[in-house]
């Protein structure tokens, strides 16, 4: 929540409307679920052994085409895994957390 309103805007939520949401979760058992943090340092372990092997075999196979493929799987990885993290928070209440501790 902002604690500092920008310009004479309203608050993001009021004070009452967050503690009744707060409220509403605890009676509706409806809890945010988190990753342990061994888990998210497998997983970028992982993501990570796998990115280096798929960019060593493009650069045997496809040396010239590297630097663009490289900058473009790259990208497609930041746009999956931010996809992820949302469709995981949305849909199951699960805060995917990846990034940097």
């Amino acid at each position: 929540m902002n604690n500092k309103v920008a310009g004479r805007a309203n608050p993001d939520m009021f004070g009452l409307v967050l503690h009744a949401n707060v409220v509403a979760m605890i009676l509706n058992e409806d809890y945010v679920d988190e990753l342990p943090e061994w888990i998210k340092i497998a997983i970028a372990i992982i993501v990570c052994f796998l990115t280096v092997i798929l960019f060593i075999v493009i650069d045997n196979g496809l040396p010239m085409w590297f630097d663009t493929l490289s900058v473009t799987i790259q990208v497609i990885q930041i746009l999956m895994i931010s996809a992820i993290m949302v469709f995981a928070f949305r849909s199951i209440s699960f805060k995917l957390d990846l990034g940097c501790p």
